[in-house]
């Protein structure tokens, strides 16, 4: 599942336009992407895409409904000793649109809606998405799905190993400037990052280059967060290669009494995430 998701993200970080499906404004997308493990060893920390543990909290309280995992569960258990070519469907929660500002977002619909076990011929787990930020989000999509595929391996007693993954993801976007700590984030991909020339044709690399460099044009400058563009996303991402990369002891520099910057983040292995928030064991 690691290089899964990691050989996803380098697609479409570097890829020219035409091995793209469409570029918008913001993000370098490829459609009805089917990517499949060949077994499901997950091995990722979310400090290395920037996010908090706390995102991991919000998507499960949006996303899992303990009572219907319960449900699946015992299904899988009931059913499993039945030889025969069945599918055990979870549908995750429905989550309602958010409007802040002038912008609604997830109005669309949810961004994982299901995930379904099968045990003929060799067990599979896989995920159906709507959509997802490759290399920003997509490490917690993939972790809803490995700890559901833990918990039914342990209600019929296979070793999650042998399970293999796919993931039906419709609409994979790389954002240009919200998924940047996938290049940043890692040192080895950080050099290939910066050792490239930007060319327009490599939109998505071109992109968030030019973002990157302005950050480094404010540093330069001594540019204080209180005085960048006020979008509080795009504050927190220059703040997040501050404190990740470059170090706290940098990132206060750029700090002011009301916009301070930002502590590291704690290392957050994805196998020790737990559905405890949700009251399920």
């Amino acid at each position: 599942m690691t290089a899964l998701h990691d050989g996803l993200a380098t697609r479409l970080l570097y890829s020219t336009e035409d091995h793209l499906d469409y570029v918008t404004g913001m993000d370098a997308v490829l459609e009805h992407v089917v990517g499949e493990a060949a077994s499901m060893v997950w091995d990722y920390d979310l400090k290395r895409v920037w996010v908090p543990p706390s995102r991991w909290t919000m998507m499960i309280r949006q996303y899992v409904n303990p009572d219907e995992v319960n449900a699946w569960l015992n299904l899988i258990e009931k059913r499993h000793t039945k030889r025969a070519a069945q599918r055990f469907v979870f549908r995750t929660n429905t989550v309602a649109a958010r409007t802040g500002g002038k912008s609604t977002v997830r109005n669309l619909g949810s961004c994982m809606l299901t995930l379904s076990l099968a045990l003929e011929p060799r067990p599979v787990v896989t995920l159906h998405s709507r959509t997802c930020y490759v290399g920003y989000l997509s490490p917690l999509d993939m972790s809803v799905a490995w700890h559901l595929a833990e918990l039914a391996a342990q209600r019929i007693g296979l070793p999650i190993q042998e399970f293999r993954f796919v993931w039906f993801l419709e609409t994979a976007q790389f954002h240009q400037f919200r998924t940047i700590a996938f290049p940043l984030g890692d040192e080895e991909q950080r050099e290939k990052f910066l050792d490239m020339r930007p060319t327009k044709d490599r939109i998505a690399h071109y992109r968030s280059r030019r973002h990157y460099q302005k950050w480094c044009d404010q540093d330069s400058g001594n540019v204080p967060y209180a005085d960048m563009q006020k979008f509080v996303s795009y504050q927190r991402l220059r703040k997040r290669w501050h404190s990740e990369v470059l170090g706290y002891d940098h990132a206060v520099k750029f700090e002011t009494e009301d916009n301070r910057a930002f502590r590291p983040l704690p290392s957050t292995p994805v196998r020790s995430l737990t559905f405890d928030k949700i009251g399920l064991k």
